[in-house]
């Protein structure tokens, strides 16, 4: 058996927010997620969910008719413990249709390990390396998020934040307090 590296001889980030700025900065994120015709909006830590999503990306598009299409990606950035930030990716699917757990490139190979229950649970993993390259190692498959509720709330926030548009549903809950980047 292999010798655990101690921490001083690893080459990775230093803490999570290192980690988070390196992971914000990355236009690789929306290279492979936005597709050509898309816009995006991106936000952090998110306050009023079901949850606290450390990155929040919004793609939308005008379909015919003036419908909006609108996609949501939550992250949950972790420098090492991949079992608590699947559990808190899970926990995001109530209310986006993509979740993804982002790690420290160092310490992937332990989530790489248990891909399984990432792919099982559909929640993407990738990592982000020192020099800031990101790995993608599951891309998980577009899925309605579980929660109806939590689901309108949300995409009714981004509605009246992004669009100014008030919406029909009666406004129910806390309120998300916004952190844009």
């Amino acid at each position: 058996m292999a010798k655990k590296p101690l921490k001083n001889q690893i080459n990775g980030f230093e803490s999570e927010e290192e980690l988070g700025r390196a992971f914000k900065a990355s236009a690789a994120i929306k290279r492979k997620m936005l597709y050509r015709d898309w816009r995006s909006w991106e936000a952090r830590e998110l306050q009023g969910l079901f949850g606290v999503p450390d990155h929040l990306l919004v793609l939308w598009k005008t379909c015919g008719r003036g419908r909006r299409l609108v996609r949501i990606v939550s992250f949950e950035i972790k420098r090492e413990k991949w079992k608590r930030a699947l559990i808190q990716a899970y926990r995001y699917s109530a209310f986006s249709d993509y979740s993804f757990v982002v790690m420290d490139h160092s310490y992937v190979h332990r989530a790489l390990g248990a891909i399984e229950e990432f792919k099982r649970a559909n929640i993407g993993l990738l990592s982000v390396a020192k020099k800031g390259r990101v790995h993608w190692h599951f891309i998980p498959v577009l899925r309605k998020p579980y929660s109806e509720s939590a689901k309108h709330f949300l995409r009714d926030a981004i509605r009246r934040h992004l669009f100014g548009k008030p919406t029909r549903r009666k406004r129910e809950g806390p309120t998300i307090k916004w952190s844009v980047l």
